[in-house]
């Protein structure tokens, strides 16, 4: 095969492996292989009890961090999920949610409107208000997070240009 080939087949397979690499999930597929509930979030809300110890894939904005001394809790508000795992930054959202972590997150990373995906599992559910309207949390046990970096979306990220400054 000639340098002229060789060198055509490399950057065919950098440029594949880069655009197959770019619409990679958050989620391992080890942890998304483990999800047993595929219900919607509103029928989870809705009958929690019935779901305690499914494990669920949901992901949201961020309302909350808060830093406890064995575990780190996340109040997320729900919402959906594209086929990557990424949350659709919009305001369709079907409740709350609290995710419960072993492992430390900080808040000063894990900050309040920041994207969120997790995989976990269903514990309990826990009582709140939200102003002074009872509200009941799903909690879940995490057992992968992705956190999202703000702006970032996995949408393609092929961009056109031509000319000094222009591009579409």
């Amino acid at each position: 095969m000639s340098m002229l080939k060789k060198c055509w087949l490399l950057l065919i397979l950098f440029v594949l492996t880069g655009m197959m690499t770019g619409c990679a999930t958050g989620i391992s597929k080890q942890a998304r292989s483990a999800v047993t509930y595929h219900g919607t979030f509103t029928a989870l809300q809705q009958h929690p009890r019935d779901f305690i110890g499914e494990t669920v894939f949901f992901g949201g904005k961020i309302i909350a961090a808060k830093s406890l001394q064995k575990t780190t809790e996340l109040m997320v508000l729900q919402l959906a999920l594209d086929n990557r795992g990424y949350p659709q930054d919009n305001d369709d959202s079907e409740g709350r949610f609290l995710v419960v972590s072993d492992t430390f997150l900080d808040p000063a990373i894990y900050k309040t409107g920041h994207l969120v995906t997790v995989v976990g599992t269903l514990i309990s559910t826990e009582n709140r208000l939200i102003g002074e309207r009872p509200y009941r949390y799903p909690r879940i046990k995490a057992l992968n997070i992705r956190h999202w970096q703000p702006g970032r979306g996995m949408g393609p990220r092929i961009r056109f240009g031509f000319g000094i400054g222009a591009s579409f």
